[in-house]
């Protein structure tokens, strides 16, 4: 599960990632619960994200260009 909290208001939101088992060992029930700060990672997606538009965006300008230039020959 991964989902965005913001911890005691004094960071902005950080995305984080839970993950949970739990274990019955005779009558005793027994829960580990691990949260991973997650936020490079989205924000290294999100990068990535923006740079491939950027790249499809400049190869759609590149072949308009072309179009016009191979019209004129």
């Amino acid at each position: 599960m991964t989902f965005i909290a913001n911890f005691f208001g004094k960071n902005p939101s950080v995305y984080v990632q839970m993950e949970g088992v739990a274990v019955e060992n005779g009558n005793r029930k027994e829960y580990l619960i691990v949260i991973m700060d997650i936020s490079k990672r989205k924000q290294a997606e999100k990068e990535k994200m923006r740079l491939l538009q950027t790249i499809s965006m400049e190869i759609s300008v590149t072949k308009d260009i072309r179009s016009v230039f191979s019209k004129d020959l």
